[in-house]
């Protein structure tokens, strides 16, 4: 029979960088679908006052370094202290990743007689830029067989990259990630009473046209043949302006590439801003392009749109079902001749690539909204059981998984 879990505990950090805003957003949503909810973190978190923010509100948030789960000896104390907040019934433990998956399946051995531990994933990136991402794949895929009741990626893509190494059918499904639609509609309604001093007074200039990127300095995002590809549209409109938001190890190297292509004067590298300054920095811009090679989900191609701003994207994460509702412009290839010809095409046909954001952006709301999500993530918790094995046997297999080190999830 189904049954409303009698309490949700929301894992709400990610590995380095404590609280989420993201994770902050989700909490927020499901203390207004009036589920009982604890959010479980580290004292750190990824922006000031999120903490103060769920607090404000009611929700009951436990702060406990023991769970920043870096090494297998970590995964007791994140263990014991999910078990610790549990309550009489029924208990779903929502994780952001695998490694906490595992502390929270585990933390059914430490909770009191009577209290229930049902775990259920969001799973995020699985080194899916990496040259050896098959084998993390499949052993993430493992893994999660093992350790979560009801695995959820965040696109279509991701669900049918991990079924097809391994993750199983009757327990995986897509809940799209989760976006905060105000804080773009905020943005985008007029002056800002927010204080960012921009280091290039170009983003702020409304007589020069700027095409965006968001993403971190990393050889998956594909900046190098973006850069490559700059050269082609400077040639044909000195005008325009590339920004280029983030950080990363690979950014001297492209900075230096865009001295050697004689066009830096035509880029922007921008350090990357606080995620509150994000919506009025796309504000300023007129196009965004996402040359990755790897999205688990894609904000850098949600974001824009939420913006009201035009896409230009690779096939990854999300990026599939936009273009199959015609809410973005697909670039077939990453070399930089397909990269231009595409920026190029969207640059030529203005009217119709606002036309085809509203449709992205119409698709965006419809279903990547937290209500949406949360929705989605109540039908999976009122359903969310053991299948197929006992809790102790999934266990016992779990753990001999760990031991004989079958099993490295760096990153996660």
């Amino acid at each position: 029979m189904d049954m409303d879990p009698d309490l949700v505990i929301l894992v709400g950090n990610s590995r380095g960088w404590g609280l989420t805003y993201y994770n902050t957003v989700l909490a927020l949503g499901i203390r207004r679908a009036g589920i009982p909810l604890v959010v479980v973190s580290t004292p750190s978190e990824q922006s000031p006052g999120l903490h103060e923010r769920l607090r404000g509100t009611g929700i009951h948030v436990v702060d406990d370094p023991g769970l920043e789960v870096r090494e297998l000896a970590s995964v007791r104390r994140a263990a014991e202290t999910i078990a610790s907040v549990s309550r009489p019934g029924r208990n779903v433990v929502h994780c952001g990743g695998i490694r906490h998956s595992v502390a929270a399946r585990f933390a059914a051995a430490f909770a009191p007689k009577g209290n229930r531990i049902i775990v259920t994933t969001s799973v995020g990136a699985l080194h899916n830029g990496s040259r050896i991402w098959p084998l993390y794949y499949f052993l993430g895929s493992l893994t999660l067989n093992l350790a979560s009741h009801k695995v959820l990626t965040l696109c279509g893509r991701e669900l049918r990259k991990m079924r097809r190494f391994g993750l199983m059918r009757s327990k995986s499904s897509v809940n799209y990630f989760w976006i905060d639609q105000d804080s773009f509609s905020e943005g985008q309604a007029g002056p800002s009473e927010l204080q960012y001093a921009f280091p290039d007074s170009r983003i702020e200039d409304l007589n020069v046209p700027k095409v965006i990127y968001l993403a971190q300095f990393y050889g998956q995002k594909g900046h190098i043949p973006l850069i490559q590809a700059w050269k082609a549209i400077v040639q044909r409109d000195h005008r325009l302006l590339l920004v280029l938001a983030g950080s990363g190890p690979l950014e001297p190297r492209c900075k230096l590439l865009a001295t050697e292509l004689e066009i830096s004067d035509r880029i922007c590298f921008l350090p990357r801003v606080p995620r509150e300054v994000v919506p009025h920095l796309l504000r300023h811009c007129a196009f965004a392009v996402v040359t990755s090679k790897a999205e688990t989900f894609g904000s850098c191609i949600v974001e824009p749109l939420l913006a009201g701003l035009p896409v230009c994207t690779t096939h990854v994460g999300i990026g599939e079902e936009l273009a199959a509702a015609d809410g973005v412009r697909l670039i077939n290839e990453t070399s930089p001749k397909h990269i231009a010809a595409s920026l190029s095409s969207l640059l030529d046909s203005f009217p119709t690539e606002l036309e085809r954001m509203r449709r992205g952006r119409d698709w965006v709301i419809e279903n990547c909204s937290v209500d949406r999500a949360v929705a989605r993530l109540a039908r999976v918790w009122r359903v969310a059981g053991l299948s197929g094995q006992s809790s102790g046997e999934a266990e016992g297999s779990l753990r001999r998984c760990l031991l004989e080190g079958k099993y490295d999830d760096r990153g996660q």
